[in-house]
């Protein structure tokens, strides 16, 4: 019901004095390690027009709530059928993270990071659109008051801050800032017009002009909602122009230890300043966007647009446009955005050229659902011509698409997708070097034909499509043909299709009684390819260093997906040094260990080795995989250990340099529900390994082992988890003892040094109990605190032995989960030899 008249207060030429969000002031601490950000702006009281909803437009009725992840907005309509919308100025983050979180301190650091943002940064930013050609919103500053026509909204919505603006929606044609458009269309809508038809299209020298504007903004979130589109009928059908709304994030000021840190891990996040910074993470929320809808478009382009933004946005236009800030705001942070904003422009060329770059490596070109022509012509200097035609059904051509040069060294893959219709894929040139070009067909009958020729033995184009159907081939030498009858085989994917190659550190810590404190970490490379997933090959190279030992090794691993046809490689390459341990008390299952002095029992193993393995992991759930290895060992003499003295599995030549090579086979079965902390499931692995000696004091022998784990629980909230672990190995033929078939605090056996007894054969079987006690919310961490339980017992068997002692060991300790992304444990075993106590990250299995 509406109010009554009588009750209707008067907000006419009203103005209050009010900050945006005095929560936001900080402490020099905070702001050290959470950022001073836009705090003073935030909290600094500024005038700001009252809002008369009875008045403003010719009056305005809510009617409707909306908004996204983090802002709250109001639609309303006036008299004429037009929209308007209130949206908060202040954010509510917490709606964009789990719900488990929102009730912890994440939710407030989210919150207290919106004072990265300018929450009056929007109002600059017309002026400078209008300079540009950029079409744009017309914010207008407003205090909302506690006034019944808000009707059903009004406790949400009464006394805030917030900004008025109109709703670009259907015919926007009496409005300038949306280029007097007829019809204004959502994200989705215009992707629809272009897939159906390939006489609608997107102004691509438009959007190139809105990107470049985001970056000199700062503006990195730029997701595909946070457009509209202004429709422009041409004689045969539409063009698209871009119409960029919620400038949230545009000036943001970005600094604080642990801001910084988190830009580090996620460089999207990238603050309004001297530097643009990793233009990757600048540009990567609008990414999958800009390869769709900047794909036409060649070096002198980007440099002529970005020369022409420079030259729009003289002094007097960035000056003059911030002085639309509040008076109050303007006299805190506008010298600083007036002086960074003109260095920013001066450096866009160089921008432009940089992301030109970036966006030229691997090119998407798409077609419709309609009938096309792709041709391909490789040309001498190693430029590829790629022109699209529309064509009828016959395949006469009607009118030129598309039309592009890609330069070799700009360019390393070219993507052509048809889509639906009856489609034609034509490449031609014999050229000395060519850029690599993959072509897929769609649901119509598709024509290949392949004419060129490229020298080498590296076939540069490929050809995927159904292999039933109406489809021709015509390949060359030159061609790969991808046929199958896979329905997705024709898939494009414009969200999941690409992916930055990245990098990111791995860190190791951990102490134990062998070892003692021992920290290390390393860096992971993941680069990526086209359908190959989740990448084409992760590369990971790390060292760890034992301070009690001295001991240092250094690894690489690397993941190769389908790198033999279907069939992925998988390369492992270590070096131990001279001071790295193993334990060995002598083979058998009642060994002793009498000597006080924890190093009696070590010997000192210097390793090098590497192995190549093919396989397929098969979807997470079952792997196999089989390949060669090599390791030479060289075991360091030493009179004062137990390894030197004569026994089982020793000799002289024990301290010679060995060299094996062999074959290994691996196989595995995973149904785990949570890879770093698994609730149900099982994971079962199994190998062989066939060891051949190369030198004369080495002999061949062979090792089989298997581990199988179960975990259930009873309980999931809180949790309760109950996992079960049973393995063991056998080894044949005459083996050499640091190979012996072992269990100890490091695998299996807790409450034991590390490879405690070992022998020909081992088994093992651990329980455990692994409960939550509580979340814990601090600023520093996030996550759940566990307590832990176990129990182990084990036993190895030896030649000439005859024993029935089973090896026991249990106890306890904590756990904690952090934000599911690795868990943190410490632990105490126990056993008649004394107590083991480890830090580590990772649960025993």
């Amino acid at each position: 019901p509406q109010p009554s008249p009588d009750v209707i207060p008067d907000f006419a030429d009203s103005t209050v004095t009010v900050s945006a969000n005095p929560g936001y002031a900080a402490s020099p601490l905070k702001e050290l390690f959470m950022g001073a950000h836009n705090r003073d702006v935030w909290t600094q009281p500024v005038s700001v027009p009252v809002f008369d909803i009875g008045t403003s437009f010719g009056g305005l009725k809510p009617i409707k709530r909306g908004g996204g992840m983090q802002t709250v907005s109001l639609r309303m309509e006036n008299p004429e059928g037009r929209q308007y919308v209130l949206r908060s100025i202040d954010k509510r983050p917490e709606n964009s993270i789990p719900e488990v979180f929102r009730e912890t301190v994440a939710r407030d650091v989210l919150r207290d990071q919106t004072s990265a943002q300018h929450p009056y940064g929007a109002f600059a930013i017309p002026s400078l659109a209008d300079a540009i050609g950029v079409f744009h919103t017309s914010p207008e500053l407003v205090f909302v008051p506690d006034d019944p026509r808000l009707l059903q909204y009004r406790s949400t919505f009464a006394n805030q801050l917030m900004m008025l603006e109109d709703r670009p929606d259907d015919d926007m044609s009496e409005f300038a800032n949306y280029g007097n458009s007829k019809n204004v269309v959502s994200v989705g809508s215009m992707y629809e017009d272009i897939l159906d038809d390939n006489d609608n299209s997107v102004d691509q020298r438009a959007f190139l002009r809105v990107r470049l504007f985001d970056m000199l903004l700062s503006d990195w979130d730029r997701h595909r909602d946070q457009w509209r589109w202004a429709e422009f009928k041409t004689d045969d059908g539409a063009v698209f122009r871009p119409i960029p709304r919620d400038r949230d994030w545009a000036l943001n000021k970005w600094d604080g230890l642990f801001p910084s840190l988190a830009s580090f891990f996620d460089p999207k996040f990238r603050g309004f300043k001297e530097s643009y910074g990793d233009l990757r993470g600048l540009s990567r929320n609008g990414y999958e966007q800009d390869r769709r809808l900047l794909n036409s478009l060649e070096r002198d382009a980007w440099i002529d647009i970005a020369d022409s933004i420079a030259a729009a946005l003289t002094d007097s236009v960035i000056e003059e446009a911030f002085t639309r800030l509040p008076k109050e705001a303007y006299d805190l942070s506008g010298a600083d955005l007036i002086r960074i904003m003109k260095i920013r422009r001066d450096k866009l060329r160089q921008v432009a050229e940089d992301y030109f770059e970036i966006q030229a490596r691997i090119v998407d070109v798409v077609g419709s659902n309609k009938h096309e022509e792709f041709v391909v012509e490789r040309l001498q200097d190693g430029r590829s011509l790629v022109s699209v035609y529309k064509i009828r059904k016959t395949g006469e051509r009607r009118k030129l698409l598309y039309k592009r040069s890609f330069v070799q060294g700009e360019t390393d893959e070219i993507r052509i997708f048809g889509l639906g219709g009856n489609d034609r894929f034509e490449v031609s040139g014999n050229v000395r070097k060519a850029i690599r070009l993959i072509a897929v067909g769609g649901t119509g009958d598709d024509q290949f034909i392949d004419r060129s020729s490229v020298r080498g033995l590296r076939k540069r184009t490929v050809f995927y499509d159904s292999r039933d159907g109406g489809n021709t081939w015509d390949p060359s030498r030159e061609t790969r043909v991808v046929a199958s009858s896979d329905p997705l085989i024709n898939r494009y994917d414009q969200r999941a299709g690409f992916s930055h190659n990245s990098r990111s550190p791995k860190l190791f810590l951990g102490l134990n009684r062998d070892d003692g404190l021992f920290i290390g970490g390393g860096l992971n490379s993941v680069l990526h390819g086209f359908r190959k997933v989740p990448y084409a090959s992760s590369n990971t190279l790390v060292g760890n260093y034992a301070f009690r030992t001295q001991a240092y090794n250094i690894a690489y691993s690397g993941h190769f997906v389908s790198l033999v046809g279907s069939y992925d490689a998988t390369v492992d390459l270590h070096a131990f040094s001279p001071t790295s341990i193993r334990n060995f008390y002598g083979l058998g299952n009642e060994t002793r260990n009498t000597v006080g002095d924890r190093t009696f029992y070590q010997a000192g193993i210097q390793r090098y080795g590497g192995s190549f393995e093919i396989g397929r992991s098969g979807g997470g759930r079952l792997m196999y995989a089989v390949g060669p290895f090599v390791e030479s060992i060289n075991v360091q003499e030493d009179s004062l250990r137990f390894v030197v003295l004569p026994q089982p599995g020793l000799s002289r030549t024990t301290f010679s340099n060995q060299l094996f090579t062999g074959v290994v086979a691996r196989a595995g079965v995973s149904t785990l529900d949570h890879a770093v902390n698994p609730k149900f499931g099982i994971n079962w692995t199994a190998s062989a390994a066939h060891n051949i000696g190369l030198t004369d004091n080495t002999n061949n022998y062979t090792k089989v082992e298997s581990d199988f784990a179960l975990f259930i629980s009873p309980l999931e909230s809180p949790q309760v988890t109950t996992a079960f672990r049973f393995g063991g190995r056998h080894t044949f033929g005459e083996f050499p003892f640091f190979d012996a078939a072992s269990i100890g605090a490091s695998s299996n056996l807790r409450g034991y040094r590390n490879n405690r007894f070992a022998g020909r054969s081992a088994a093992f079987a651990n329980a455990e109990i692994r409960t939550k006690l509580l979340d814990v919310s601090t600023l520093l961490a996030i996550g759940e605190l566990g307590l832990l339980g176990f129990i182990d017992t084990g036993r190895v068997w030896t030649d000439d032995e005859s024993s029935d002692v089973w090896h026991s060991g249990y106890g306890g300790g904590l756990w904690f989960n952090y934000a599911d992304l690795f868990i943190i444990q410490g632990s105490v075993g126990i056993s008649d030899e004394g107590n083991y106590e480890k830090i580590g990250f990772g649960f025993q299995f």
